[in-house]
């Protein structure tokens, strides 16, 4: 039958009029209307469809959208529809809605709380809370750590007033001693201490500094504030300063350049193939930095990366005890000997020594030392350049000198109070707790270094200086470096001078920082540089005795090697960096430095096998002079064991930087190089050796780096 037939059409209507309804359903029916939608669908479920109807149903599917809209739009809605379709969606909105501003106060409290703390956290840890409140007050902290064995420990705190009441000359304040004093500090009186203390604020008192926090130096010095907040947010420990190192490999032909350039060392060269390769020139100021930096990454427990390994600085850490010259300033010492782990290769050592200075008689010294502790003093190690220098230092003070210790970083202590050489237990002990702490403040360490140093000590006429050791000072206002200068140069007038030791790494054109410039010349001494523990060591030894410590100047030294007997050799360390090192270098007494080679010799060839030859003008620059050695071929040691000290501690030396360093030239045949081979060589080696402080100190590491893991 055709969709369009009328007449089945309203056949089919009239069988829907005339469907009847089962009994009751229209009762049934208004029930429901009342209760839920499952009762409804389970009642009409039943109801017979007139005959065709599904049929019809699917051919409507078919009709356009228009013509179901028609046939729909006259069914009458039921009733109450309509009203349940307009809560359902409003109640589901309303829903939605709490939710979604509980899900963003959530959020904003959660974020709160988080940045909250944060800023506490930071709060704290910067700034932490003062044990007790002290409006107006400026505090001052002074710790005497005496010899465990005779002296109590004193730690006291006063409490300063304002500057209007030092103004007003009627100075009060509360002191308020933490820690039981010794009373043979104080003649013999428990109760002296606080009459002591007691005297700091009687005007007769004034300028009598008969203890260092009664020295009314604090009064006319004024509160100075911690500047370089900053220095605390690195960790400075392990950065190496850079320098100029090296030496640049001759133009000529034929020197292979692409092996320097692929492994990062020195080839072999043929002396005979260019005469610019018989003549090798060795920089001579060098110094242990990189074994320093090599020894702080093994305090964390990891080597360092093998670029920052230099094979020349860890040769320079080792005293080689070279004979000391007599009549010239400046001696050589030639060596040589098999090369431990290569076969058919020898070593040759060039040590280059300047004579000793010895100490005059003179006055007795007070000698004050105001120590940066602030966070940049990590870097490059260089509280640990002071350590070692004045471990040094103590072994050659008098019987009245004394040393005393401030360091300061925000506040200022007196660490080491007047220790002499009878106590260097006491003065060691104080200089190993230097630690670095946070930022600057440098008006605070003076101020107490000067109190410190303006005491009378010993029974003679002492000499008194203070000597400030920082690697550099925040910008100060031109009215904190006014009145610190000030106090340095009527310092001054009174006996007490100020030199500046400098640390910070090399300045452009060499110029010295212009605030410690303006210190030390307000303070009546001068500014030193220093970038080693021996260079901080010699100028702390001229300022006590008084005189340069310097013996020669612009030394130099060149190696020439004889092509008849020589038939290669390579200079071990020395690889240049961006930049090469200058070959001059100024020496200072006692100062040492060696160069070693790895030589190959023809076969069957004797005679002289290299000439070294150090050249330098003196002290004053006023003339020049030389010192050469020859050696030969029947001076190289059949054994290592036969050959001097001095280049069997050197070979120890080699052989370690070329493992550390994985060197093309560590031998891997019959055995590989390793660690554990140069600590069992070093035992086999003369016993003497473990007499020596600095070689025994050298194994100390080795056998440290031997135990961890690699960068």
């Amino acid at each position: 039958m055709r969709r369009s037939d009328p007449e089945f059409e309203a056949r089919q209507d009239a069988e829907l009029r005339a469907v009847a309804l089962p009994e009751g359903l229209l009762r049934r029916l208004r029930q429901i209307a009342l209760a839920d939608d499952a009762g409804l669908d389970e009642a009409v479920r039943h109801v017979r469809l007139p005959a065709g109807l599904t049929d019809r149903l699917r051919r409507s599917l078919l009709v356009d959208d228009e013509a179901l809209d028609a046939a729909i739009r006259g069914i009458p809605t039921p009733v109450g529809v309509a009203g349940r379709l307009r809560r359902v969606p409003k109640n589901w909105i309303r829903l939605a809605r709490l939710t979604e501003w509980a899900t963003a106060a959530s959020l904003l409290i959660a974020i709160g709380a988080s940045y909250l703390g944060a800023m506490i956290a930071f709060l704290w840890t910067t700034y932490p809370p003062a044990d007790v409140a002290r409006p107006n007050l400026a505090s001052s902290t002074v710790q005497f750590l005496g010899p465990s064995d005779s002296s109590a420990a004193v730690l006291a705190t006063t409490i300063l007033p304002d500057d209007e009441a030092l103004i007003g000359g009627t100075a009060t304040g509360t002191r308020v001693p933490l820690l039981e004093l010794d009373p043979v500090q104080f003649g013999g009186s428990r109760t002296a201490p606080l009459a002591a203390v007691n005297r700091l604020f009687d005007p007769s008192r004034i300028g009598t500094a008969a203890d260092p926090w009664l020295d009314t130096t604090l009064y006319r010095w004024g509160v100075f504030g911690a500047h370089a907040p900053f220095d605390d947010e690195s960790e400075l420990k392990k950065v190496a300063a850079f320098v100029p190192r090296g030496v640049r490999a001759p133009m000529v032909p034929g020197y292979p350049r692409a092996f320097e350039s692929k492994y990062g060392v020195h080839p072999f060269v043929s002396p005979e193939s260019y005469s610019e390769l018989r003549i090798s020139v060795v920089p001579l100021g060098i110094d242990a930095s990189s074994y320093e930096l090599t020894r702080r990454y093994l305090e964390d427990g990891e080597l360092p990366p093998r670029d920052k390994l230099r094979t020349e600085e860890f040769l320079a850490a080792v005293d080689y005890e070279f004979p000391r010259p007599k009549d010239k300033a400046m001696g050589l010492h030639i060596a040589g000997g098999p090369a431990p782990f290569t076969p058919g290769v020898v070593l040759m050592q060039v040590g280059v020594q300047a004579r000793e200075i010895r100490d005059d008689r003179r006055p007795p010294i007070h000698l004050t030392l105001a120590v940066d502790t602030s966070a940049s003093m990590r870097w490059g190690g260089r509280l640990a350049m002071i350590r070692r220098a004045l471990t040094e230092l103590g072994g050659r003070l008098g019987p009245e000198d004394r040393i005393s210790l401030v360091e300061f970083s925000e506040d200022a202590e007196l660490t080491v109070d007047t220790a002499g050489a009878e106590n260097l237990d006491y003065l060691m002990a104080g200089v190993a707790a230097l630690r670095p702490k946070t930022s600057t403040n440098v008006g605070a360490g003076l101020s107490l270094a000067y109190a410190v140093a303006g005491r009378p000590v010993g029974r003679r006429e002492t000499a008194r200086h203070v000597v400030l050791l920082t690697d550099g000072l925040a910008e100060l206002s031109r009215g904190e470096t006014d009145r610190i200068e000030a106090r340095l140069a009527e310092a001054a007038d009174g006996g007490v001078t100020l030199n500046v030791l400098d640390l910070a790494p090399e300045k452009e054109f060499g110029l010295p920082d212009p605030q410690l410039a303006g210190f030390s010349q307000a303070g009546g001494g001068g500014v030193h540089r220093a970038a080693s523990a021996d260079q901080i060591g010699w100028v702390l030894r001229e300022i006590i005795t008084g005189k340069s410590q310097r013996v020669a100047a612009e030394a130099r030294l060149e190696v020439s090697f004889n092509p008849k007997v020589v038939l290669a050799y390579r200079l071990i360390g020395h690889e240049p960096n961006v930049t090469t090192a200058r070959p001059e270098a100024d020496f200072y007494s006692g100062q040492s430095a060696t160069a070693v080679y790895e030589v190959q010799l023809k076969p069957g060839a004797t005679g002289e096998v290299a000439t070294a030859e150090v050249t330098w003008r003196d002290a004053q620059g006023d003339h020049h002079d030389r010192a050469s050695r020859k050696i030969h071929s029947n001076q190289f040691s059949p054994m290592l064991l036969d050959a001097p000290l001095s280049l069997q501690a050197a070979a120890v030396v080699v052989e370690t930087a070329k493992v550390l360093r994985r060197s093309p030239f560590t031998p891997e045949w019959p055995k590989p190089a390793s660690l554990a081979r140069v600590l069992k060589l070093a035992e086999e080696l003369d016993p003497q050796l473990a007499q020596r402080p600095t070689f025994v100190e050298f194994i100390s590491m080795v056998k440290q780096a031997e135990k961890v893991k690699s960068y």
